[in-house]
């Protein structure tokens, strides 16, 4: 306590706590060492963020939908092997929140306009997207676009694609569409152009 006397004692001594216990339910009593994980101030951001997009009316849940593309991995570890890498590498953000943070933010937008937002943020802060960013753009945009259409899974296998809304099975005439792309772009372009 004598380290921590004058101006803005009381929030070192707070802050000092939240390090020493958690913060875990912020409006609980349960304690855990959760905020520690990210820091205090971007949890406390990260809050008033959504508060102010959920008091705005701007905050769309993002699409829950159940994405298997055979093509893509989201890993990017296990990329190769006919499986392109969509992910944020270490060399395009180099501080690890904010690379988590990116794929909160991408993760959670539940609209075009949101993604389009995020994707000019991330230009003018790390400059050119790479492949891989792209690519996870894109895997986002597809997302949506089968979320905006209804579809809760979507699966491709080769050339196949399984699309369902709810049990039910969409089909092209009476057979499943298929893919036409050779690469990956141009996968995900026609999966997002097809779910429009």
């Amino acid at each position: 306590m004598q380290m921590h006397g004058g101006l803005g004692a009381g929030y070192r001594i707070a802050m000092r706590d939240l390090e020493i216990r958690g913060a875990g339910n912020l409006l609980g009593t349960e304690q855990s060492g959760h905020v520690a994980v990210i820091g205090f101030e971007l949890y406390c951001r990260l809050l008033r963020s959504a508060v102010a997009r959920m008091r705005k009316g701007e905050w769309r849940p993002p699409p829950t939908v159940n994405l298997r593309l055979d093509f893509l991995t989201l890993r990017g570890a296990e990329a190769g092997n006919g499986m392109a890498g969509a992910y944020l590498p270490a060399g395009y953000i180099p501080e690890v929140r904010e690379r988590i943070e990116a794929y909160r933010v991408v993760s959670e937008a539940g609209s075009f306009a949101e993604l389009g937002r995020i994707a000019a943020q991330w230009r003018d802060r790390y400059g050119p997207w790479l492949i891989e960013v792209e690519l996870l753009l894109g895997y986002h945009r597809v997302r949506v676009a089968a979320g905006l259409a209804g579809v809760t899974r979507l699966e491709t296998d080769g050339e196949k694609i399984r699309a369902w809304k709810g049990l039910e099975l969409e089909m092209v005439g009476s057979k499943l569409p298929r893919l036409t792309g050779r690469t990956a772009p141009d996968k995900l372009a026609q999966l997002e152009a097809w779910l429009r």
